[in-house]
C-alpha cells in the first residue's frame, strides 16, 4: 500500500510511505529556499527530483491533514492541480484532523504501546466537529461553547490543545479538546509579537525569558473571541498599528522585553502543566508532548522534572513539519489494522531518488 501524506501552511512537508516504510520526505522550503514556505503541496511537483520519484508509483492514498476549510473544499475539486499533478494514479484522497496528524506523529514516534498524547499548538482545525458527550464530562479544559453550536455539533474558535489517548493500531480516543480563537500558544505568539519578533519566533521569546523576573499582571487577554487566523490576516483587518495598540492583549510599557518573556514562559508553562496534573494515567503512565509549543525545551524540562513518574516523549518533530508523516502513519496503520510498531529512530530524511 502507497500513501502519500500531505501538511499545507507554514512548513508545506509531504511525505511518501510504502508498506508502512518511510520513504520520503521533504518540506517545500528545502526545494524553494524560502523559509517557512506555505504554498501548496502540489508545488512540489514543479521540482523534477520530487516528480520523477513519485512518478513510480500508484497512489492508494493521498491523504492531508490540515487545519483550514479552504484546503479541503479546494482539493477535494477533481479538477485541481494537485490531483493532475500525479502522472501515476491516486486511487482515493483523504482529508483527515490536523491534531490527529501531530498526535499521530508523536505516538507512532514514541515506541510506546499505549499513550496519552498531549497536542499544543496556535490553532488547529477549524472544522472539526465534536461530540457532546464530551461537553458533559468533567472539562480537563476550559471549553467554550455556546448553545447553537452545540445543538449543531460544531466548535467556536479552533482547536488549541487537544488531549487523546491512543493505542496500537489506530485508537486515537480525543478525551476532550480546547476550542479558542487564543490559545495557550496564540497568546505567547502575541507576546512575541509584542516583543518585537514575529508570530513563529517564540523561541527567541522563550530565550530572551531567561534574562527576565516574572512581573505579574504585566499583560492581560482583551479578545481571546476575535477570529484570528494568523497575524497577518488581523493585520489585514484592522492594520498592524491598531494590533500593536493593545487590540488583543493589553501590554504595561513599563515591563521590559526581557521581564515580558519570563512572565509569559512562566504563566503558560505553568498552563500546561496544570493540564497534565489533570490526567489521571489510569491507563497508561505514559505520554506523548507535540504540537508547535512542544518546541518550548525549558518548558519540557520543567515537565519532566515535574512528573517525574511518567514517561514521557517529546515529538521530535512537534510543529507542522511532522504533519505528513502523521497523517500519513495513521492512514496506514488505520487501513491495514498493522501492529508493527513504527519508532522514530532519527530525524534524517531525504528520499530515495
Amino acid at each position: 500500500m502507497n500513501i502519500l501524506g500531505a501538511h499545507s501552511g507554514h512548513d508545506t512537508n509531504i511525505c511518501f510511505i510504502s508498506d508502512g516504510e518511510l520513504k520520503y520526505y521533504n518540506k517545500i522550503e528545502r526545494l524553494s529556499g524560502i523559509k517557512r514556505d506555505n504554498n501548496p503541496p502540489d508545488t512540489f511537483f514543479i521540482y523534477p527530483e520530487f516528480r520523477n520519484f513519485i512518478s513510480k508509483f500508484d497512489i492508494d492514498f493521498a491523504v492531508y491533514g490540515t487545519a483550514y476549510n479552504y484546503i479541503k473544499n479546494l482539493y477535494s475539486n477533481r479538477n485541481t492541480r494537485w490531483t493532475k499533478s500525479f502522472s501515476s494514479t491516486v486511487k482515493h484522497e483523504l482529508f483527515e484532523d490536523h491534531h490527529l496528524a501531530h498526535a499521530a506523529n508523536a505516538f507512532y514516534g514514541s515506541g510506546f504501546d499505549s499513550s496519552y498524547v498531549l497536542v499544543v499548538d496556535r490553532n488547529g482545525s477549524f472544522d472539526t466537529t465534536t461530540k457532546k458527550e464530551n461537553i458533559d464530562k468533567p472539562d480537563i479544559f476550559p471549553c467554550k461553547f455556546n448553545t447553537t453550536d452545540i445543538e449543531k455539533n460544531a466548535p467556536t474558535g479552533c482547536q488549541t490543545e487537544t488531549l487523546y489517548y491512543c493505542e496500537y493500531p489506530d485508537i486515537f480516543e480525543r478525551v476532550i479538546t480546547n476550542y479558542s480563537w487564543m490559545g495557550i500558544t496564540g497568546k505567547y505568539s502575541m507576546i512575541s509579537y509584542h516583543i518585537g519578533f514575529t508570530e513563529m519566533e517564540n523561541g527567541k521569546t522563550m530565550g530572551l525569558s531567561s534574562y527576565g523576573k516574572y512581573v505579574k499582571d504585566s499583560y492581560r487577554v482583551l479578545n481571546s473571541s476575535f477570529p484570528i487566523y494568523t497575524f497577518d490576516h488581523l493585520k489585514s483587518i484592522i492594520g498592524d498599528s491598531q494590533v500593536r495598540k493593545d487590540f488583543l492583549i493589553s501590554i504595561d510599557p513599563s515591563v521590559s522585553p526581557e521581564d515580558l518573556a519570563k512572565t509569559i514562559q512562566v504563566d503558560t508553562s505553568k498552563e500546561i502543566i496544570d493540564i497534565i496534573n489533570r490526567i489521571n494515567f489510569e491507563k497508561t503512565n505514559n505520554l506523548c508532548f507535540t504540537g508547535g509549543h512542544a518546541q518550548n525545551c525549558m518548558l519540557n524540562y520543567e515537565i519532566a522534572k515535574t512528573f517525574k513518574n511518567v514517561n514521557l516523549y517529546v515529538d521530535p518533530i512537534p510543529d507542522d513539519s511532522g504533519c505528513s508523516i502523521g497523517i500519513a502513519k495513521y492512514t496506514w496503520y488505520n487501513k491495514t489494522k498493522s501492529k508493527n510498531k513504527s519508532k522514530m529512530n532519527d530525524i534524517f530524511f531525504m528520499g530515495d531518488f
